[in-house]
């Protein structure tokens, strides 16, 4: 089984970036499920850049306080 699938979930057509964005990411809906630190940095980095990013951790996650320390 392959490390990442793309499964095609609806039938609308694909919407190309807005030129008139005021952020590099603008535009972008990101689901961030990680489980480490580095996951939660990607997901906060695409938030900084004007995605929106809905973050999911584990209830009771030790990572997301030593995140908060690293920031």
């Amino acid at each position: 089984m392959p490390l990442i699938t793309v499964e095609k979930i609806g039938e609308g057509e694909p919407m190309p970036f807005r030129k008139d964005g005021k952020t590099p990411s603008e535009g972008i809906r990101a689901c961030e499920m990680g489980q480490l630190i580095a996951g939660g940095a990607m997901g906060w980095d695409l938030a900084l850049y004007g995605a929106d990013v809905l973050n999911i951790w584990r209830p009771n996650a030790t990572e997301v306080e030593a995140f908060a320390w690293d920031v």
